[in-house]
């Protein structure tokens, strides 16, 4: 059971990364290919949009991520599944969880908006993090890094001309990221349908949190 707890530390931040994947500083190689966990920052700050579905064990089953972002910060995310979406601006802590033809406007305070993945990898990209080699993952160049955490050791492959992760592997646990619309994603899918009706919660959820101590 306490490994267990470890690999899910580690496991988290794996996932975030994908809707936030800064590092550190700025250095990049030759041929525009990130060659260091730097460099990886500046080919990341450059995407602008993509959409991810993850596949694994561990994988939320039919989750998909669209995501929109400036210089490596997220502004927009929409999370689809089975059951609906959820709709989350970043620039006004909004979130708008649709079901169907309805859909209620909740407020997002700075601890869920940290929890939704608006979050850098420092958690477990520090001083012990280093890059072990350069692989394919199909046609793309990544940097293999290995990082420790709580004693737990992962690796995750990320992309050399974009700096998005391709795959995480701790311990026997594995996750790949299959990426689309890289720099492709129109505003419009951030948008809630038409014929949504919505439910504005913000105030009650917002006097909510006061009473409780949120932020």
């Amino acid at each position: 059971m306490k490994n267990t707890k470890k690999r899910t530390k580690l496991i988290r931040p794996l996932l975030t990364i994908v809707a936030t994947a800064a590092i550190s500083t700025v250095l990049i190689g030759c041929g525009g290919n990130a060659t260091d966990i730097p460099g990886l920052t500046k080919a990341f700050n450059k995407v602008t949009s993509y959409t991810v579905e993850m596949k694994g064990k561990n994988a939320p089953e039919g989750m998909k991520q669209t995501i929109k972002l400036k210089d490596g910060k997220l502004l927009k995310m929409k999370m689809q599944s089975a059951r609906g979406c959820s709709i989350m601006d970043f620039e006004n802590n909004l979130n708008y969880m649709v079901m169907g033809t309805k859909a209620m406007k909740l407020p997002m305070s700075a601890e869920q908006v940290k929890d939704s993945g608006a979050m850098t990898p420092s958690e477990f990209m520090n001083e012990k993090s280093k890059v072990l080699k350069t692989e394919k993952m199909g046609d793309t160049d990544c940097l293999v890094i290995e990082s420790t955490m709580d004693g737990e050791t992962g690796n995750i492959w990320v992309g050399t001309t974009d700096g998005l992760v391709r795959k995480s592997v701790v311990g026997k646990d594995q996750m790949e990221f299959i990426y689309t619309n890289i720099n492709n994603v129109n505003n419009s899918e951030f948008e809630l349908p038409k014929d949504v009706k919505v439910q504005d919660m913000t105030q009650m959820m917002g006097n909510m949190q006061k009473m409780m101590g949120g932020n």
